[in-house]
């Protein structure tokens, strides 16, 4: 069953207001960034489509130190540079 992943924009808005209910738990993640789900004591923990709730927190990586910032810019060039190196070794001499 597919899952309806709410994100904030660059405003930052609460997770309460992007989910639209009152009560949530933080299900992983921590302080910085995390992903929340209504309460079931709530009531209704599913989007309009049927489908169930979650949203994902990140504002507190981007606030404090500007260094901090930097590094989470830099994480997707990192990433690539790291799947470079673990592509498999080429066989060289076989022949088919």
């Amino acid at each position: 069953m597919a899952t309806e992943l709410r994100v904030h924009g660059v405003s930052g808005a609460p997770v309460e207001h992007l989910l639209d209910r009152p009560l949530l738990r933080q299900v992983a993640g921590d302080a910085d960034a995390g992903f929340f789900r209504p309460r079931p004591e709530y009531g209704d923990t599913t989007g309009p489509g049927g489908a169930p709730l979650e949203g994902y927190r990140w504002g507190n990586l981007t606030a404090g130190a500007a260094a901090r910032a930097f590094w989470l810019l830099l994480l997707p060039f990192a990433l690539v540079n790291v799947a470079l190196w673990l592509r498999p070794p080429a066989i060289v001499g076989s022949q088919p």
